[in-house]
């Protein structure tokens, strides 16, 4: 009788431990409020910003759901007249990018001592949309608003720099 008992306390033990871990995880990747997912569509192992009829000044949440870091970067055709795209993004940590440019595309590469390897950004990159953000108007274009902080820093930094939602 003594066994039954303390196998059953241990198997309601084990079934908390997992129901709180579970829990624990989704709680970590939740969208900010007014942040949806829409406005983006992953292609092959890219993101494209900005895929809807009428692309807007966009402003996107990005999360590295993985368990390391990599780049998130935009290929670009000619890399000497490029400003720079790259912005490196460790595990669990969020960015901000804001885009004007339909299908603005983004890919995710983890880089090696000797080797670069594209990763799928649907499998490690969680995106959203802010809704209805408000730039100053001298804010337009396309760059990183914040970079490779918690949520709430980056959040706070969208704000420091004067875009509201």
């Amino acid at each position: 009788m003594r066994l039954k008992a303390g196998a059953a306390l241990i198997c309601a033990f084990l079934l908390s431990v997992s129901f709180l871990n579970c829990k624990a995880d989704s709680s970590n990747n939740k969208f900010p409020e007014n942040c949806t997912r829409t406005g983006f569509e992953y292609r092959g192992d890219s993101i494209a910003l900005n895929t809807d009829k009428q692309p807007s000044q966009g402003l996107y949440l990005l999360n590295n759901t993985s368990d390391s870091d990599y780049w998130i970067t935009h290929p670009v055709k000619n890399p000497g007249a490029s400003a720079g795209w790259t912005s490196d993004i460790n595990p669990g940590n969020w960015s901000a990018f804001t885009v004007n440019i339909a299908g603005f595309e983004l890919t995710c590469v983890k880089t090696g001592q000797s080797s670069m390897e594209t990763l799928p950004c649907e499998k490690v990159l969680k995106v959203c949309r802010v809704s209805n953000p408000v730039f100053k108007p001298d804010m337009s274009g396309n760059y990183w608003v914040s970079e490779d902080k918690p949520l709430g820093a980056v959040l706070d930094e969208i704000k420091g720099r004067g875009i509201s939602w």
